[in-house]
């Protein structure tokens, strides 16, 4: 019982292999799309960042606004260096009843 004891206690000292340190320019540009707004889409996007930094990944991640049917409008103008961006065709949904889990459409 003492041994399990014991071994319980320093579960923790066990060392681990030291996570790899990259310098700025090998690091890749990672965008975490997020819908700020929900509470869930927050969460997994705070799961992921904890992922990258955990495995010491070679990502140099930042949270981005998710464009909703609320803001595309707004988020088309924001994208000015595309001419004409505003005239881009919106292809997802634009309101619930089209939002769906199936690959493809019926």
């Amino acid at each position: 019982m003492n041994d399990m004891v014991n071994t319980l206690k320093n579960i923790n000292n066990i060392p681990t292999e030291p996570k790899p340190k990259y310098e700025e320019s090998e690091r890749i540009k990672t965008f975490i799309i997020t819908m700020y707004n929900d509470s869930y889409s927050s969460f997994l996007s705070r799961v992921c960042a904890n992922t990258i930094e955990d495995t010491g990944s070679m990502m140099d991640y930042c949270f981005f606004p998710a464009t909703t049917p609320n803001t595309v409008e707004r988020d088309l103008k924001k994208i000015s260096y595309i001419k004409d961006a505003h005239k881009l065709p919106w292809t997802w949904p634009t309101n619930d009843s089209e939002n769906d889990y199936d690959l493809k459409r019926k």
